[in-house]
Order: structure tokens, then C-alpha cells, then sequence
């Protein structure tokens, strides 16, 4: 056939064939597939084109197979030494996901996998993509979600110990008449806040929402001695809500 890549004799194309129709590793079949095409297509873009891949991984394949023929199509990734991602590898990233990256000298509350391997690296002296970071996490059991904000007492230990012991003592002293209350309120959005999710390549989902957000208030009150909580609701936010 003219204008065809590679020339291949009817015993390689037999033994080519059967190998991709055996073979559980899709890559392998893939790179078969590459070979044979080769033999029927005057380019390489055209059969990039036909199996789905750049270029590039065409010419790397076809040109492994001129120098070894079908042992060049086998994946010699075993034969690269010791893995980099091994039990200890995974046993420190564990340990480190569960810290903060401030704890790390970074700015940023939340990790990204480009900090990840950052620190990794400075860790255990293994240099590592962060997408390889990305397949040790899903090893790992790890996933994507959103961090549940928190906020912290800005008084040291001591010192909340002491203001709630007084707080305590006010109410258990109170004239009669008087009453002693903990008291906050709340925001409440019908718009619902969307978090992280998993999207396939070139699509993005989406949430039905009421459309114009709407917000609705609540206050609530702890009777310090009895432990009863009454609560309230309103439209608008002001100090009638809490008065009411």
C-alpha cells in the first residue's frame, strides 16, 4: 500500500492483533492499535486522529517499535527501580494532610497539591509531581471537600477559665427580678452555598437555586439557671429581634 507508514508482514499483524484483543491493559491495546494503523495510514496525525491521542505519543510509540518491535510496546515502568510512592511514603503524607499548611510556613489555610509535594519533598527527600501527590491521596482514601470554618477563643486557657467561673458565679447570685441570659442570633440564606464537586473534562453541573436570595433571622436565649431556650424569628435584623 502506498504511502503507508510501516510495512508489516502477516505474521507480526496476526501476532499484533491477538495481543490486542487479549491484553487487559488498555495502554497496551492502544499502542497495538497505533502499530497496526501504521501500517494502513500515509501519517501520523491521522492516526492520532483515529485512537484519540497527540501526536507526540504516536511518534514515541512507532519509533519504539522500530528499535524492539513488540517487546517495545510492553510497559517497562517495573523496571525503573524502587517506586518513589511506597507504604512510608504514604504513612508521612497521611501525617502531613492532617496538619495545616501554616504549620509549614505557608500563608494559605488549605493545601494544595502543589504544596503538598513541596513539603513532602522537604519531609522525606522524595521529589514527586503533584499529580503523583494526587493518585498517593486517592490511595490514601483522601477526597476534595470544604473545610468546616472554626473560630477560636482569643483568650488564653487561663484566662476563659476565670471569665466563665465568673459568669457562672453572676448567675447563680442574681437579685430576684432579674434574670440571666445567653443570647445569639443567626443568618439563615435560602440560597443554598455549593460546595466542591467532581465534574468530567469540558462539562460543568448545575444546582437549581431559588433564584434571588432570600434571608430570614433567628435569635435564641439560654436561661442561665433553668436551661430553657426560647427562640424567635424575623424578616429583618435589628434589636427588636432580640427584645421580641
Amino acid at each position: 500500500m502506498a504511502g503507508r507508514i510501516l510495512r508489516l508482514g502477516a505474521g507480526l499483524k496476526s501476532k499484533l492483533r491477538k495481543l490486542k484483543r487479549e491484553t487487559k491493559d488498555k495502554n497496551l491495546a492502544e499502542r497495538c492499535q497505533i502499530v497496526l494503523l501504521a501500517s494502513e495510514r500515509p501519517s501520523q496525525q491521522s492516526i492520532a486522529q483515529s485512537v484519540g491521542c497527540h501526536r507526540s505519543r504516536v511518534c514515541r510509540v512507532l519509533k519504539r517499535f522500530k528499535q524492539y518491535r513488540i517487546a517495545g510496546l510492553m510497559d517497562r515502568r517495573e523496571d525503573n527501580g524502587r517506586p518513589k510512592v511506597d507504604e512510608g511514603f504514604l504513612q508521612v503524607l497521611a501525617d502531613v494532610v492532617q496538619k495545616t499548611p501554616r504549620e509549614f510556613g505557608y500563608v494559605r489555610p488549605t493545601w494544595t497539591l502543589e504544596a503538598l509535594a513541596e513539603v513532602m519533598e522537604s519531609v522525606t527527600g522524595v521529589r514527586v509531581h503533584p499529580s503523583t501527590v494526587w493518585r498517593a491521596l486517592r490511595k490514601l482514601g483522601a477526597r476534595r471537600g470544604r473545610p468546616k470554618p472554626v473560630v477560636e477563643c482569643p483568650l488564653p486557657e487561663k484566662a476563659k477559665k476565670r471569665r466563665l467561673a465568673y459568669l457562672r458565679r453572676l448567675a447563680r447570685t442574681v437579685k430576684p427580678g432579674e434574670y440571666v441570659f445567653y443570647v445569639d442570633e443567626v443568618d439563615i440564606h435560602l440560597n443554598p452555598k455549593i460546595g466542591l464537586d467532581w465534574m468530567l473534562p469540558g462539562t460543568q453541573k448545575q444546582v437549581v437555586t431559588p433564584g434571588k436570595n432570600e434571608k430570614c433571622y433567628l435569635a435564641g436565649a439560654l436561661d442561665a439557671r433553668t436551661g430553657q431556650i426560647i427562640w424567635t424569628g424575623s424578616m429583618r435584623k435589628n434589636s427588636a429581634l432580640f427584645l421580641s
